[in-house]
């Protein structure tokens, strides 16, 4: 069963679809070289989770954990600042 753990300590569950943790950032560059008038909704997602950046965001802190390789690559993490 897939996890991301946070440095928090909560741990995120990456089994279901969707997730209700999981982000996708896509690119303006790529949302604009995509023609969606001719894909299928289900195509279009399709195309955008390929070339999008997986993100899940922490239930517990709100801490960001990304995956701009893809998992099995580099991963960052982001906190919110403190005012």
């Amino acid at each position: 069963m897939p996890k991301i753990q946070c440095k928090c300590g909560y741990v995120i569950e990456d089994v279901s679809i969707p997730n209700p943790q999981g982000k996708l950032l896509i690119s303006e560059t790529i949302l604009d070289k995509i023609e969606s008038d001719s894909f299928l909704l289900k195509q279009v997602f399709d195309e955008l989770a390929d070339k999008g950046v997986q993100v899940y965001e922490c239930p517990d802190c709100h801490r960001m954990v990304v995956f701009p390789e893809g998992k099995g690559g580099t991963v960052l993490t982001y906190a919110l600042e403190s005012n």
